[in-house]
């Protein structure tokens, strides 16, 4: 298979506004058909009533809205938020109901406290959650989510994610700090991070479930980094979260591996949430950050995993340290038996400092898995080792045969340049044929076009 053609480039987006540090591309998410899809530009700085350039509140942050029309791909709104402020970053995540029609937003810099409003400023970097509707061709914010211990530096809104239906909502805060369920103001265990559930009852939105892991306590899970990444299945009743510094050996009850990671897997049954499973790598070691971006199926039994930090070569095994941060991803199904993990991926040209599993993103069935690795060096296509573009990035492409997984597709940008970060946002349409992927570090402005460094960090998204 021509792995150069197998995915064909089909756009190139840039924000109407491109300005430099705008970091467009920091998060995508595709709508299950493919033909709708948001963008994060959380250091974009214009004001909520303001013209688009007039850069007035540094770094508030902007939502961009694309639709497919025939074989062009439009901007159909820039969205802000309604309080937006300087910091806010407004845009750090995204997440699309499967029609398209809702949208969450995180906001991690957002500064109120849960009962203030959103005027209000008392809590720096609590973070907040930005809900938006599409009525026609207009999108409304119908939302604002606080979580209910909101308190200073705890990144709520890092990650979010909907159920199909939009109905359902997780929200991750990996650096809230409470050591236990039922001690959520203790702060005594900092960073040990914790994930809210949100449920929609027509207009109004409210919190379900708050969730820390089993292991949690002030002892043990400071800066696990709880809720860094999420998943939720498309009915909202399963839920993956990823606590990639977290420290314990395979067994769960010593904590010999810090940083190695895990993955927690919570379900829903009747409005309760209970933790049906812990996971660790097979090859578990410290500092391999397993869980630092996860993603779930439609039906929520298969689990992809990247572990950023781990070390081993294409060859070597799974043991080997030779190639420190290339990084891997690991896969998990869930049948009659329970988690199990599956398979255990590299990249075809693993090297040193890639960070493979930096994104990973599975289509419905489970059987199409898009990695991004955006700190892999090579140029171009066919010159995967030449390392000639330092953190270019790339993306790896995954199809689940009678083999096993296979690397089906290796992608770059089409004018890869150093420091584009390309790879570190993905999303894939619900049939695995349509590809987001977000490249933050793109300088390029709108006149110079691909390849071009008039605009530093002003990003892109590229469509496959």
């Amino acid at each position: 298979m021509d792995q150069s053609t197998y995915f064909a480039a089909i756009g190139y987006l840039k924000a109407s506004n491109v300005d430099k540090n705008d970091n467009f591309g920091s998060a995508v998410s595709l709508s299950s058909s493919g033909d709708t899809l948001v963008v994060g530009a959380p250091r974009e700085s214009s004001s909520y009533n303001g013209k688009e350039s007039d850069n007035s509140i540094s770094n508030s942050g902007a939502v961009y809205v694309f639709k497919q029309e025939s074989s062009l791909w439009v901007q159909q709104a820039r969205l802000k938020a309604s309080n937006a402020e300087e910091g806010d970053n407004f845009g750090r995540s995204v997440s699309l109901s499967a029609d398209g029609n809702t949208l969450a937003v995180g906001a991690t810099g957002e500064d109120a406290g849960s009962n203030e409003g959103a005027d209000g400023n008392s809590e720096p970097d609590s973070g907040a959650v930005y809900i938006f509707d599409l009525n026609g061709d207009i999108w409304t914010q119908q939302a604002y989510l606080k979580a209910s211990n909101a308190d200073s530096y705890d990144s709520f809104g890092e990650v979010v994610s909907l159920s199909s239906d939009g109905g359902i909502l997780a929200i991750g805060a990996y650096g809230e700090d409470a050591s236990t369920v039922g001690g959520e103001s203790d702060n005594s265990s900092g960073n040990s991070g914790a994930v809210y559930i949100f449920v929609r009852n027509g207009a109004s939105w409210s919190q379900e479930e708050y969730l820390k892991p089993s292991n949690a306590d002030s002892t043990t899970s400071y800066s696990y980094q709880f809720g860094k990444a999420i998943s939720l299945s498309s009915d909202g009743s399963v839920l993956a979260v990823g606590a990639p510094s977290e420290d314990s050996d395979r067994t769960g009850f010593t904590y010999s591996l810090s940083d190695s990671g895990a993955v927690y897997i919570f379900s829903r049954l009747e409005n309760i949430w209970v933790q049906e499973a812990y996971l660790k790598a097979s090859n578990a070691e410290r500092s391999d950050y397993f869980g630092y971006s996860v993603s779930l199926n439609s039906d929520g039994s298969i689990l992809a995993v990247g572990a950023v930090g781990e070390d081993a070569s294409v060859t070597g095994g799974v043991n080997d340290n030779s190639e420190i941060l290339s990084g891997s991803v690991y896969v998990f199904s869930n049948d009659s038996a329970g988690w199990a993990q599956q398979s255990y991926l590299k990249a075809s040209n693993a090297e040193a400092w890639d960070n493979f599993g930096r994104s990973v993103s599975l289509n419905s069935d489970g059987r199409t898995l898009a990695v991004g690795a955006s700190s892999e060096s090579s140029s171009h296509l066919g010159g995967e080792s030449d390392n000639s573009e330092v953190f270019s990035g790339a993306v790896y492409v995954f199809t689940y045969g009678d083999m096993g997984w296979e690397q089906s597709t290796y992608l770059k940008a089409l004018e890869a340049k150093s420091f584009d970060r390309f790879g570190d946002a993905i999303s894939l349409s619900s049939d695995g044929r349509t590809l987001a992927i977000g490249s933050h570090g793109e300088s390029s402005s709108i006149t110079d076009g691909a390849g071009g460094n008039s605009s530093p960090n002003s990003g892109a998204v590229y469509l496959y």
